[in-house]
């Protein structure tokens, strides 16, 4: 805990009692008392070296007026032969002797000195609080009470609320109207504060690294004139830095820079100007970082290029597509581990190193509140000196503080402006169902290195936003994906902003006249719009049979599009049809599984459409067409030709696919042929599980299609691989065999689950109540595998009737959201009503979307469950469910 009153005591004769500080003056917040390392000893050396030791002795017996003097001579004296590391202990103790003589002007101008130079060395103010309660209860003239309360103030909105809280206390900085618990907006003093430099970039500071650039834009004029007034051209520099982010101009501090400012000027002006291009997305930060390690190496400032090296790397890692032709990322890289290797290690840390440390060592015990100020102060330190490399660290440790204290949402947006994409993913997904309120500006404002990571972390969450901030993270998404050309590579990556503007489609203006003047402003985006950005995307000029990376992206777009807009519906449909004669099959495998449903509900129109391609032999498109019910001749000898092929593949092949399409299609005789083969090769264990597996799923997908006959050879089939009755696949047994102790163990690549997918092919098999009971059973039994339970909810899925073989009540209270998913779908005659309601708000989403699945808005009965569902945070049930309440 911070010390409310310093260790000081005045004796009889008037000297000053002062043992207690000379080995222990920093108290940090939340610290252990742990020793602290004696600066008389390691002032011993120093003092002797310059004859001062008798001075130091003087000052001990010595009344605390010439106490104070003398203990300004050895300052000085330290200053000037290199050892000003030392001083500020002994200054310490000059500020105890002013006090003890009652010079409290002299007092609290040294104690305020000390107290800033601290922050703005370190960026905390555990140390400074200590030298502050120096004076807390000393009566002191103006304006150095004001001085002392502004402190007060700058400290709470920084070190404790985390914001600059008010307008009056930004007017604080030159009038002091100040009080302990922040500003008041009350009686000014009667002149400015001489210390308003300081409290000025140390907000600035904080601003620019809460990334509140706003505030600093509008109060530019006041932070100008107070720099203006800066006391010192360091207090200035740092200030108009400050200004220089939040404004982009960095012209009036890099024009004549080289001639104008002293060399470590010079290299702040650098670092700090590299670190806004490269979080503004301008590949020339890497060759102002490399100006900076440069500067930095001729001043010999060996912790300063340490971390600028990093921050290069950083850059380099960011823009290497950017960098100068001809000039190689290894290249690049060999130079930066080459000066590393080169370096010596400075005597002084970085400012950030012991923040840094102690955001660690903080975290390791869980003393949160601890190492929440530590990586605050680490994040300000690396923002003030123009480290991104830190400025990323020190953000996630920030979110794992947040994390550790079950704070989620910030943690999330620190994650993502610390490039933790996989962390950020996971706390998003562990968000609870409810609305979401985050806009970009919340989490990366103008840095454009996270984008992609927020895009990524926000993918699991998306339906979750609000209207309005989904509408934010569209028009970015756009704006980031405005003006990117093709490229000509069927390796296109499939960016993350493409993937979070396919699951924002539905908050899309249908059309720009129905814009109000309030979404103008807001640069909404309309649906045609979105199609136009698609249209320019997809490679129209491709041969037939291609595939790109990002095909699937963009058709699960257009399918949003049209499901999500109806008057864009039919253009989309042809859309999708003109580009489906061009895909590959992995592809169009892909395609299939996105649009069938829209295109199943316009088969007509695609028949016409698609018709002149499966006169030209094209496989997708009649696989296609055969998904949608279509049989006509050509389509009826494509489906015999698919069989055929299927049988004579050879062990080990997989073309099963096409069967599942082909299926309606086949005469009779031809299903009853396709029942035995499938059903052959499942039996065969010369086959990899893999492929028996693959056997099952089309016999699970194909069982309605067949006759009761065949599908009761296919129960029988499923059932025995339930039962674990079906024989190992000995292809398997020959990979796994010959490992000697380690034989037990199995690739996981053929740890295929056999009793699950027959269970499932079974159930879809099962049409006499006897079956069904046996599915039932069976699947109790296979329960205690915690793997098997969404195969298991499958294949209770797929019972009619279920509730005549289980009590769905039991179910629909189950932990396990699954099981709950399955009383949803098949409970709505036999569960109470509050069961269904509860179920109508359940935590998953997955058992609220099977319950909306078997809403019918004709029935009465269901409307109290629609209007629950209505009101629900994912945007894709209420707005499903409002739909259907229309």
């Amino acid at each position: 805990m911070i010390r409310r009153k310093p260790p000081i005591q005045a004796t009889g004769d008037g000297a000053v009692a002062i043992g207690e500080v000379h080995g222990d003056v920093t108290v940090h917040v939340g610290a252990t008392d742990e020793p602290k390392l004696n600066t008389d000893l390691v002032l011993r050396g120093p003092i002797a070296h310059l004859g001062l030791a008798e001075t130091l002795r003087e000052v001990e017996t010595t009344e605390p007026s010439r106490a104070a003097a003398l203990y300004g001579e050895i300052v000085a004296k330290l200053r000037d032969s290199g050892y000003a590391a030392l001083a500020p202990s002994l200054r310490d103790r000059q500020l105890t002797a002013l006090v003890a003589a009652g010079k409290l002007e002299n007092a609290a101008k040294l104690g305020l000195e000390l107290a800033w130079e601290s922050v703005l060395a370190s960026h905390a103010f555990d140390e400074a609080e200590q030298l502050r309660h120096t004076l807390f209860d000393v009566e002191l003239p103006e304006p150095y009470a004001s001085a002392v309360a502004m402190f007060d103030a700058v400290r709470v909105a920084v070190d404790e609320d985390g914001t600059t809280r008010t307008e009056e206390l930004w007017r604080a900085w030159e009038a002091g109207a100040a009080r302990a618990d922040g500003p008041t907006g009350g009686e000014p003093s009667a002149g400015p504060s001489p210390f308003a430099g300081h409290a000025a970039v140390v907000l600035a500071e904080h601003a620019l690294a809460m990334r509140d650039t706003a505030i600093l834009t509008r109060h530019r004029e006041l932070l100008e004139r107070v720099a203006a007034q800066a006391p010192s051209p360091e207090l200035a520099l740092r200030i108009r830095l400050c200004l220089a982010d939040a404004s982009g101009d960095w012209t009036p501090l890099t024009s004549g820079m080289r001639t104008g400012l002293p060399p470590q000027h010079q290299l702040w002006v650098l670092a700090r100007r590299a670190r806004y291009l490269a979080l503004s997305g301008d590949a020339s930060c890497v060759d102002v970082y490399a100006d900076a390690i440069a500067t930095a190496a001729q001043q010999k400032l060996w912790s300063e290029v340490r971390e600028l090296l990093v921050a290069h790397q950083r850059a380099v890692y960011w823009y290497q597509g950017a960098i100068r032709a001809g000039e190689t990322i290894m290249e690049r890289r060999s130079l930066v581990r080459g000066l590393t290797d080169n370096l010596t290690t400075g005597i002084l840390p970085a400012a950030g190193d012991r923040q840094r440390n102690a955001a660690m060592e903080a975290l390791r015990a869980k003393r949160h509140r601890v190492a929440w100020h530590a990586a605050r102060a680490w994040l300000r330190a690396a923002v003030a000196s123009g480290f991104v490399a830190e400025e990323q660290s020190a953000s996630a440790a920030l979110a794992d503080v947040y994390l550790e204290s079950g704070e989620h949402l910030a943690a999330l947006s620190w994650y993502i402006r610390g490039d933790e994409a996989e962390r950020a993913t996971e706390v998003a997904s562990a968000l609870p169902d409810e609305p979401l309120d985050l806009f970009p500006d919340d989490v990366y404002g103008t840095d454009v290195t996270v984008r992609e990571t927020a895009y990524t972390a926000l993918l699991p969450v998306a339906d979750l936003l609000t209207d309005k901030a989904a509408r934010a993270w569209l028009v970015a998404a756009v704006a980031d994906l405005d003006g990117t050309p093709v490229e000509p590579s069927t390796l296109k990556v499939v960016t993350p902003q493409w993937s979070l503007l396919t699951e924002l489609v539905a908050v899309a203006d249908s059309a720009p006249s129905a814009r109000t003047e309030a979404r103008q402003r807001d640069k909404a985006i309309d649906a045609k719009q979105l199609l136009d950005i698609v249209d320019a995307e997809i490679r129209w000029d491709r041969e037939p049979g291609t595939g790109y990376v990002n095909d699937a992206m963009l058709v699960a777009t257009l399918v949003n599009l049209g499901f999500e807009h109806p008057d864009l519906t039919v253009p989309v449909v042809e859309r999708l049809c003109r580009l489906l004669p061009l895909l590959d099959r992995d592809s169009a495998s892909t395609f299939r599984r996105h649009a069938i449903e829209l295109l199943a509900d316009h088969s007509e129109h695609v028949t016409e459409l698609l018709s002149s391609h499966v006169q030209a032999g094209n496989t997708e498109v009649s696989l296609t067409l055969l998904y949608l019910g279509e049989t006509s001749p050509e389509l009826r000898d494509f489906a015999r030709a698919e069989l055929a092929a299927a049988e004579n593949r050879g062990q080990g092949g997989t073309h099963f696919g096409p069967l599942v399409a082909a299926t309606p299609a086949l005469d009779p005789p031809d299903r009853q042929r396709m029942t035995r083969f499938i059903t052959g090769v499942a039996r065969d264990n010369c086959e990899t599980a893999a492929t028996r597996v693959l056997a099952l799923e089309v016999g699970e997908a194909v069982a309605t299609k067949l006759p009761d006959d065949a599908r009761t050879e296919l129960f029988a089939l499923g059932i025995a691989f339930a039962e674990g009755r079906a024989g190992a696949s000995r292809g398997d047994d020959v990979i796994n065999a010959n490992r000697g102790k380690l034989g037990a163990l199995t690739l996981s690549g053929f740890n295929v689950d056999l009793r699950r997918q027959g269970l499932r092919t079974a159930a879809a098999s099962a049409h006499t109540p006897q079956q069904r009971e046996a599915i039932v059973s069976r699947a109790f039994s296979l329960l205690h595998n915690p793997d098997a339970v969404a195969d298991i909810a499958q294949a209770l899925r797929l019972i009619p009737n279920l509730a005549d073989f289980i009590e769905l009540d039991q179910l629909a209270h189950d932990p396990r959201s699954d099981l709950r998913a399955v009383a949803a779908v098949h409970g709505l005659d036999s569960l109470a009503t509050p069961t269904l309601n509860r179920l109508a708000r359940d935590p998953s989403p997955h058992v609220r979307y099977s319950l909306l699945s078997q809403l019918d808005s004709e029935q009465q009965a269901h409307e109290p469950l629609l209007r629950i569902l209505a009101d629900d945070p994912r945007r894709a049930i209420r707005s499903t469910a409002r739909t259907r309440l229309a």
